[in-house]
């Protein structure tokens, strides 16, 4: 960039009657700030959070966008604020709370009756009566229920777990093109600068030497086209602002302060460590629970067939005796009572076990169907990460340097007569082009990682250079 600062600078001295600045505002990506991005974050299992309450999700403090929307912050925003996350999260709670319902003895019976018509008996007449009974499921039902309700809720975990991954890979792809917008607008307000330079020159060489006047035609209406260009970008910032600020859940009008250019170095895993890490994606996962949900589905309904215990107790309160003298006259009696059901329709377990297990072969089919597509999808992923990152060491080492080196000496020529306005138009459109396809190449390179990522279930770390 020095180099060609140094082309232009001497290219004005050679001007017959111009003069240009001495420094050409090219677009620079270089930014010192380093971050660390864990698209996953800390993986939490149901269990650890079994207490979990309201407070988890207001406990960390909210990013002020408006200071600092680096990446890190939008996902921490997200994580915090989406009413999408807010929605997975508390339909796993309420699972949780399905499991103390399906695992509770039924309520105990208390009944009393009273003899409208007194009854009598040896030791006096019978007045009125309390019950007190209590039913039992059949041993290892109630655990077996609550072993369902544990795995819905594993299921409803990872439910949870792939809306966050699928709300941070949204942030990511919204994220990169607000950054590469206002990067697409720095480059080109660059380029406009460089004509707008350059137009001066062919404007004086005009007025004094009445040199060609199609030169100084030809650098206005590429000024016209990227004035009009700039004009169309700045009108896309709202509705790319409104789109990102729609996945963080803030009003569409809120502002950020973002980085200007993207850098990163992505996590150098292999499509085969990719695939093995396929096992961690969490729709897989929830299809697991859920494939082990329909097994013990079938184990309850095994054990619903078997009979229905009860045990009571009666007490009968017992008025004055004809004879008081009759042994045990006016002893109020007390009876013992165990009862248990009769299951005879076998029809209705005979079904239950064809319905849980149908739905276990279906979610093994789901399980495995989603397996293609996951491998499918990542190896698409990493090919679009591995060619992003060989066009960005490409472009960055190799054409725009060349690029840079050719508008320079373009630039010197034109300063001088000794070129036409055609090869400087060329040269600056190849230069806009190329610094537009590596800025291109970095958001692809980003978004095949965030999509690597959410695939693998979070287990790709990701250093994010802005």
């Amino acid at each position: 960039m020095k180099y060609l600062i140094r082309l232009i600078t001497t290219g004005a001295s050679l001007a017959v009657l111009g003069s240009c600045t001495s420094g050409l505002p090219f677009h620079s990506t270089t930014v010192p700030l380093r971050q660390t991005i864990h698209f996953a974050g800390t993986t939490v299992s149901p269990q650890i959070l079994d207490s979990a309450n309201d407070d988890v999700e207001t406990s960390i403090t909210l990013p002020s966008l408006e200071n600092d929307a680096s990446l890190r912050e939008c996902l921490v925003y997200a994580s915090l604020m989406s009413p999408e996350l807010k929605v997975a999260f508390h339909n796993w709670k309420a699972s949780l709370s399905r499991i103390p319902q399906v695992t509770a003895l039924a309520d105990p019976k208390v009944s009393l009756g009273y003899f409208i018509e007194e009854i009598q008996t040896r030791t006096g007449p019978m007045e009125q009566q309390l019950s007190l009974s209590q039913s039992f499921p059949w041993w290892g039902l109630l655990e077996a229920k609550g072993d369902v309700a544990k795995s819905v809720a594993n299921s409803k975990w990872h439910e949870y777990e792939s809306v966050r991954l699928n709300i941070f890979q949204k942030v990511v792809k919204r994220w990169t093109a607000v950054v590469d917008l206002e990067n697409e607008i720095s480059v080109i307000t660059d380029s406009f600068e460089l004509l707008a330079q350059a137009e001066r020159i062919a404007r004086r060489s005009y007025e004094v030497n009445g040199t060609s006047h199609s030169r100084l035609v030809q650098l206005q209406v590429e000024l016209g086209k990227l004035e009009d260009k700039l004009s169309n970008l700045n009108n896309l910032r709202g509705p790319r602002i409104a789109a990102l600020n729609a996945t963080l859940a803030r009003n569409g009008k809120d502002a950020f302060n973002l980085p200007s250019s993207i850098h990163l170095n992505v996590a150098s895993i292999t499509l085969e460590d990719a695939i093995q890490l396929v096992a961690k994606n969490p729709a897989i996962n929830a299809h697991n629970a859920t494939i082990e949900q329909h097994q013990l589905a079938i184990k309850v309904a095994e054990l619903d067939a078997k009979p229905k215990w009860t045990v009571g107790l009666t007490y009968t309160n017992l008025g004055d005796p004809l004879d008081p003298t009759t042994p045990d006259a006016g002893n109020d009696p007390i009876m013992g009572m165990i009862g248990f059901s009769i299951p005879l329709n076998q029809t209705k377990t005979d079904a239950a076990k064809s319905e849980a297990m149908s739905k276990k072969l279906a979610a093994i089919a789901a399980k495995e169907a989603l397996l293609h597509e996951l491998n499918a999808a990542i190896a698409e992923a990493i090919y679009q990460r591995d060619d992003s990152m060989r066009s960005i060491t490409f472009y960055e080492t190799a054409l725009i340097p060349r690029a840079e080196d050719a508008l320079g000496a373009v630039l010197v020529a034109f300063s001088t007569g000794t070129t036409s306005a055609i090869e400087l138009l060329d040269s600056q459109r190849t230069l806009l082009e190329l610094q537009r396809n590596l800025q291109r190449s970095y958001v692809a390179a980003l978004n095949a990682d965030a999509t690597i990522s959410k695939l693998v279930g979070g287990a790709v770390k990701t250093e994010l250079s802005q």
